[in-house]
């Protein structure tokens, strides 16, 4: 899922395949347009093993319960389809 206003700004359609990068790996999944995330923000699923979303988090686990840290891994957000010479991608930090 991605705000309205970063996929315009990132040249992303909904349902358009998006690469989502983290220092752990890279995901290639389709674009969610809603406004129910905020700006500047992403967002997916980790229960479907299919998204693979795994890849995308380290070794970290939250401290009193040992879970993976699935709600805090910064990422590099791109379209894969042709985006305008220069168009940035989103970084979302932790």
């Amino acid at each position: 899922e991605i705000h309205p206003e970063d996929a315009e700004r990132l040249w992303i359609n909904e349902g358009d395949l998006v690469s989502v990068r983290s220092h752990h790996g890279r995901i290639e999944i389709p674009a969610r347009i809603t406004d129910r995330i905020e700006k500047g923000n992403v967002f997916t699923a980790f229960h479907f093993p299919e998204l693979r979303t795994n890849l995308l988090i380290g070794d970290s686990v939250e401290v009193n319960t040992g879970c993976p840290e699935y709600k805090v891994v910064a990422v590099d957000v791109r379209a894969m389809s042709e985006a305008p010479s220069g168009t940035p991608a989103l970084a979302v930090a932790d």
